[in-house]
């Protein structure tokens, strides 16, 4: 009778803390997220409105019709319609400006979601997302952008989906699928239609990227 070969002592231990750095990083994420969307809530509903919000609670009346509003105020604006758009539809639910700050909530989980398809097969680029997402959370002017009812918030949010997508293409070559690959070509679409200068920005962080590839 032959004995199973066994893995060596010094693999079972690069495995062991392969398998416990990955907990550590799930483990950070959940509670780094968990924190903010408790913060996010709490500034929300505390924080009194601001002119842009009441411009932006005006332009956005369920009163007015889409066409009226699309062609009258969101079009000469001078930022892309897609957050008067979402704003819009968020009235159908929202009866105060506090509410419809949650707006923001509902876009981070979104957000999340997106960085997780990115990175789900890809376990080497778990610790770059959860850290990018204490970056972003940690940023004082998220947590204020995200307790109002303007594009800024969203427009970090999907920007950092997008700077995770180009990392995880340099350094894999590729998408690890199609979910990713669809994640992050619609998280480009949006960021593209939410602010003007978002779309400045990324179109320099995404132009060496493209020209540097093969």
């Amino acid at each position: 009778m032959t004995n199973s070969p066994s893995l060596p002592a010094q693999s079972r231990d690069d495995d062991h803390d392969s398998a416990a750095q990955q907990i550590a990083t799930i483990v950070s994420f959940l509670i780094a997220a968990l924190s903010f969307t408790a913060a996010l809530i709490w500034t929300s509903t505390q924080r009194g409105p601001w002119y842009d919000e009441f411009y932006t609670w005006y332009v956005t009346g369920p009163e007015r019709t889409f066409s009226a509003a699309l062609r009258d105020s969101w079009l000469p604006d001078n930022h892309p319609p897609l957050f008067y758009i979402l704003a819009w539809l968020g009235r159908r639910f929202a009866t105060t400006i506090e509410q419809l700050r949650l707006m923001n909530l509902a876009g981070f989980f979104a957000v999340l979601a997106a960085g997780w398809l990115i990175v789900r097969r890809q376990s080497q680029l778990w610790t770059i997302g959860t850290v990018m997402t204490m970056i972003l959370i940690a940023d004082k002017p998220a947590l204020q952008s995200g307790a109002e009812i303007r594009s800024y918030f969203l427009s970090y949010s999907l920007a950092a989906v997008v700077v995770l997508g180009l990392v995880a293409v340099w350094l894999n070559g590729r998408f690890a699928d199609r979910a990713a690959a669809m994640a992050w070509s619609v998280a480009v679409m949006m960021a593209f239609n939410l602010h003007i200068l978002t779309s400045v920005i990324l179109a320099c962080l995404i132009l060496p990227f493209a020209a540097a590839a093969p």
